[in-house]
């Protein structure tokens, strides 16, 4: 191997990439593809822990090319929530419901929603029972949001007024949601049927969901940790009920989180 001062160089010649993921735009060319990228794709696992510098967010930020190169139709959903959104999950309550339960309701609806959204948006021939609930789906974000592309901020923030003041219209009569019973038996009423139509599509079209950056708003603080350990389980709620089994199209939500905060909780 040649010397630098052979070939005219010195170390402030050589281009080393960003310092982080998020900035080193020649991760792609690089990028090693190792067991856990598979397990990330197929859903094997879907909790990826590790110290601050040890590749999530370049796992993370990968899986989109690496998701169209396996298999072009697989719908790949990247979220990392802002401050904003952060707050606004966190400030989540219902009442009669200890706070990481009302976290974990919160995260499946907002979950549910982006992934309606990016279902929406894919050019797809919708068959038999998924050609109804897209339908569906699509006149309850419309009706609630104005569009089917909400974003993660809009559908965060629209929960903290509580499932009361949503349009359930597109569920149509005998769902059994009742709009007088206590917001603690609303929500997951309402979650239980938004679940259920997605079900049919996502056996369809496969999607993949990647959360990072979980750390940005992190405080330590209780409500921190409530809201992770909600989103934790509303992952593996999503991932157990909607997950493709034998080889069948599925939901597969992955979660990237720094391994000495996942100790906390």
């Amino acid at each position: 191997m040649a010397r630098l001062a052979q070939l005219g160089l010195t170390i402030d010649d050589l281009d080393l990439g960003g310092i982080d993921a998020e900035s080193d735009y020649r991760l792609d060319s690089y990028f090693v593809t190792t067991p856990y990228v598979k397990h990330a794709l197929t859903g094997r696992r879907t909790q990826f822990l590790g110290r601050k510098g040890s590749g999530k967010s370049a796992l993370f930020r990968q899986i989109p090319r690496l998701a169209r190169d396996r298999d072009p139709r697989i719908v790949v959903v990247s979220i990392t929530p802002d401050q904003y959104s952060w707050s606004s999950l966190k400030k989540y309550r219902e009442q009669g419901l200890m706070p990481e339960h009302a976290h974990t309701n919160a995260w499946k609806f907002t979950l549910i929603v982006e992934v309606t959204a990016a279902l929406l948006a894919v050019d797809e021939a919708w068959r038999g029972e998924a050609q109804n609930a897209i339908t569906v789906l699509r006149k309850f974000l419309v009706d609630n949001f104005g569009q089917v592309n909400p974003g993660l901020l809009k559908s965060a923030s629209s929960i903290l007024k509580g499932m009361n003041s949503f349009n359930l219209s597109a569920f149509g009569f005998g769902i059994g949601v009742d709009r007088d019973q206590p917001q603690m038996m609303l929500t997951p009423a309402v979650i239980s049927q938004l679940v259920d139509l997605l079900e049919s599509v996502v056996r369809q079209r496969d999607v993949v969901v990647a959360l990072d950056r979980l750390d940005d708003s992190w405080d330590g603080s209780e409500e921190s940790k409530s809201l992770l350990i909600g989103l934790l389980k509303a992952s593996k709620d999503l991932n157990d009920r909607l997950g493709g089994r034998g080889g069948q199209p599925g939901l597969r939500v992955d979660v990237f989180l720094r391994s000495d905060i996942y100790d906390e909780l």
